[in-house]
């Protein structure tokens, strides 16, 4: 998000404190595509120093909740991060800052690691049969595709609580499936692990489920013998690299599943019961890690100069104003040479939309009626793509806003080879973000809810169902203690992004362990008191569970922010209303929305932290307009003010006589 305050970017230590309000460069779901997106590269195994070999949860017993881990280094293995998981393959499921879901590969000869982790889920415990991970494994002819159903409610600390009883398979491609019969040889029960809920040492209990160092809700690993896939497979032998490769993450929302397919941009309809999807649309795993080698941008690498700890600011002039705006994307991974990778700078506004396809607007001039770009390197470095604009004098011209248009704003990048360069390949080849750092005691905004692009649904009626769930981490409504790794939540300064991660043992555990390092969405919403919107629409498709037909949700682009708050803090409220639209709420801090088919709606966020009054004796979110439910502080705040007004009466009294 950039953010138009019209002000000159502070120092680092006050980043977070700027309104990035002007790029909500978050446009969340339509993950920054890749140009070898669909290569999943498992890396061998690294281990860090003095813990060798792979993830050891498959050797290791659950942690009842009744019970603690066992004794490092063999209590490693029930832990959701276990420091074996170093230097793993990571497909995030975001593209602007909040990550809803993600996975991550390790392979040891034959065997194959993966973790499936769960950040956003809107029921607020594990649904029975309805989170679950689909995986499927193929030679390009013959496949099987397994269902993981987490079985057991929470607290879930490796616990082998899983059913893979349901199974699909494919002889010529996927043109035609068959549900399985019997257990399916490579789905090893036994090594297969579930976390999920409070006590989870992946996460802290402070704010309750699903909040603390990483935010994970829930998560599934999986020890895969690719020599057992091959025989079921009937192979002869193992399932040799490259093969193809698909997983879906599916989490149950009060409205039906959302799910999160790899590779992007694949779909597994289950509308009749089994699979309909060709194996060629699966991805690529390989050994070969120069496949999912290359250039790369990600959200907090975009934005506009300065660039303050490796993050760019976002803070945009608009006319009157006439300071001029440098647009800076900054690249990683492969450095490519000069003059060989362009950018593209396009706009929305700031709330959700459905991805690139929606309402984005090109900043940069038309060059010969195709959208402008702009080079890497010179005069800057190889690793910066950096456009500078006027809002007066000669050069190009900067943005404008039309009439009504909202000065908040989101930014999508997206990278090509420039037109004279060879051979140029791309990790991650676009990025949005839509995550703001703002300031409370109070903050107010509006956000649109977009669906444009979207064809309208059969027999819609001109509207189509979205939904809205509301996720705050370390937001509590009273603030009695510190949160993991600091002072109560927002009080003080949290920690400008890029600082270093959070050391071990912040999530409440007596050891001092390594950890693996956060990524910087992780570690931003640990420090920061963190609120965001994620939005689902419905996508006309439907698919059986459990005998019942349920609705299909597609997530698209999520907004949200980072909250800095200095000095006194009782507590947080916040809240979401429609602007002219009615929110209905489906559960708690789910909504439903009707939205016009290629059209919008807008919403409005609010974000108070309450303080403490008249030297602590009550407690009031006043910059809401009203006292804090419950009644006590409306009348703590009428006797304080009273009081206040007699003490001074009286001193006047004093003075007369």
């Amino acid at each position: 998000m950039l953010s138009n305050s019209g002000q000159p970017f502070r120092s680092s230590a006050r980043f977070a404190a700027r309104c990035l309000s002007w790029f909500a460069l978050f446009a969340l779901l339509m993950f920054a595509r890749a140009a070898t997106a669909d290569n999943m590269c498992a890396p061998a195994l690294v281990g860090v120093f003095g813990l060798t070999g792979p993830p050891d949860f498959a050797n290791q017993p659950e942690v009842v909740a009744t019970n603690n881990d066992l004794a490092v280094p063999a209590g490693f293995g029930q832990q959701l991060d276990d420091p074996r998981w170093n230097g793993s393959w990571r497909q995030d499921f975001a593209g602007g800052g909040a990550t809803e879901a993600g996975m991550r590969a390790l392979q040891d000869g034959n065997v194959l690691y993966l973790s499936f982790l769960v950040y956003t889920d809107p029921t607020a415990t594990l649904t029975a049969g309805g989170d679950k991970v689909f995986v499927g494994f193929s030679d390009g002819t013959k496949a099987d595709l397994a269902q993981i159903v987490i079985t057991a409610g929470e607290p879930l600390r490796n616990s082998p609580s899983i059913s893979g009883s349901t199974w699909f398979k494919t002889i010529n491609g996927g043109t035609i499936w068959t549900i399985g019969a019997g257990p399916l040889g490579w789905v090893e029960t036994g090594k297969i692990r579930a976390w999920s809920g409070d006590g989870t040492h992946a996460w802290g209990p402070a704010g309750g489920p699903g909040t603390g160092v990483t935010g994970v809700r829930w998560a599934i690993n999986m020890r895969i013998d690719l020599a057992l896939v091959g025989a079921h497979l009937g192979l002869g032998g193992a399932l040799p690299r490259p093969f193809k490769f698909f997983s879906e993450i599916s989490i149950a929302t009060p409205s039906g599943p959302a799910t999160y397919d790899w590779p992007l941009g694949t779909a597994l309809d289950l509308s009749t019961g089994v699979p309909t999807f060709l194996i060629t649309n699966w991805g690529n795993a390989t050994a070969d890690l120069t496949t999912c080698s290359g250039t790369s941008v990600t959200w907090d690498h975009i934005g506009t100069m300065p660039i303050s700890s490796g993050i760019p600011s976002t803070t945009v002039y608009y006319p009157p104003k006439t300071n001029p705006n440098d647009f800076v994307a900054v690249l990683t991974d492969t450095i490519p040479i000069s003059h060989t990778v362009q950018a593209r700078f396009r706009l929305a506004n700031w709330g959700s939309q459905i991805g690139v396809g929606g309402d984005w607007r090109d900043i940069l001039p038309p060059s010969g009626g195709n959208p402008g770009t702009v080079l890497n390197g010179t005069p800057n470095p190889n690793d910066q793509i950096v456009w500078h604009c006027v809002n007066t004098g000669a050069g190009d011209p900067c943005p404008t806003l039309a009439s009504g248009q909202p000065k908040d704003q989101c930014l999508l990048v997206e990278l090509s080879q420039a037109p004279a360069a060879v051979g140029v390949t791309f990790k991650q080849d676009s990025a949005r973000r839509n995550m703001d750092f703002v300031n409370a005691s109070k903050f107010e905004r509006s956000a649109e809810i977009s669906i444009k692009g979207l064809a309208p649904l059969p027999g819609s009626g001109g509207q189509r169902d979205v939904y809205l769930y509301v996720k705050a981490a370390n937001m509590p409504k009273d603030v009695t203690a510190a949160p993991p790794g600091g002072s109560a939540a927002g009080q003080t300064d949290q920690g400008r992004p890029g600082a270093t991660a959070m050391v071990a043992g912040q999530d409440g555990r007596s050891d001092k362990q390594p950890k693996l390092p956060p990524t910087t969405y992780e570690r931003l919403s640990t420090s920061y008191p963190t609120y965001e919107v994620h939005v689902y629409h419905t996508t006309g498709k439907t698919r059986q569970e459990g005998g019942k037909t349920v609705t299909v949700l597609e997530p698209q682009v999520p907004f949200g922010y980072f909250v800095q708050h200095q000095g006194d803090l009782a507590g947080w409220e916040h809240s979401l209303v429609g602007e002219g639209v009615t929110l209905e709420l489906v559960a708690p801090n789910f909504y439903h929305v009707k939205v016009p088919d290629n059209g919008a709606v807008n919403v409005h966020t609010k974000i108070v932290a309450c303080q403490n009054h008249f030297f602590g004796l009550f407690r009031c979110c006043c910059s809401l307009g009203r006292a804090q439910p419950g009644g006590a502080d409306g009348w703590f705040a009428a006797f304080g003010l009273g009081l206040l007004f007699a003490m001074r009466v009286r001193r006047r009294r004093r003075g007369d006589s």
